[in-house]
């Protein structure tokens, strides 16, 4: 788990020095939620009759997702986890289904994160007989990105916030060690 844990805190110092150049307040600026427990996670996965792959269970072992983790994007808390039809980001799950390919039963898309503004989705392949299982998609209509597990994906998540400094300042992204 402190693999998850490192990137968290590596993406928690990266949104702080956006925030601190965001002048004109351009986005949100949250924290990570408190994490969620092991009981918890195995009451969803039970309640839900699906196995969590074992990166993201890690992440909400460590953070119970993060609200505006990239512009208005959110990763949902557990409690937040829904294959309803209810659900709005299921709903835009829905319309983009026809648009993603390769990820084993399409009924087995879970919806982790996304947007209320738009309909960018990041869904996560719960197909334990897929070879997919555990890939993290991003999607927007059509997929834009795939990752092979959420840490790949969380990784990516830095990439694009380093990105956003860069739009901001005019100015790459430097870590500074002291």
């Amino acid at each position: 788990m402190s693999r998850i844990k490192d990137l968290i805190g590596y993406l928690y110092i990266v949104r702080e020095k956006i925030r601190a150049e965001d002048k004109d307040k351009l986005w949100e600026y949250s924290l990570p939620r408190v994490k969620a427990t092991n009981e918890a996670v195995s009451i969803w996965e039970e309640q839900n009759e699906l196995v969590l792959p074992e990166a993201y269970k890690e992440f909400l072992l460590a953070a119970n997702g993060w609200p505006n983790v990239f512009q208005d994007k959110d990763l949902f808390s557990l409690e937040e986890l829904s294959l309803s039809k209810d659900n709005r980001y299921v709903q835009c799950l829905n319309d983009c289904i026809d648009n993603i390919h390769d990820v084993g039963d399409k009924a087995c898309l879970l919806p982790i994160g996304g947007t209320k503004y738009s309909y960018d989705l990041y869904l996560i392949v719960l197909d334990r007989s897929s070879k997919h299982y555990g890939q993290v998609l991003w999607v927007a209509g059509e997929e834009v990105e795939r990752h092979s597990d959420f840490n790949a994906f969380f990784e990516s998540l830095i990439a694009y916030n380093k990105y956003n400094y860069k739009l901001l300042t005019g100015k790459p992204y430097i870590d500074r060690i002291l």
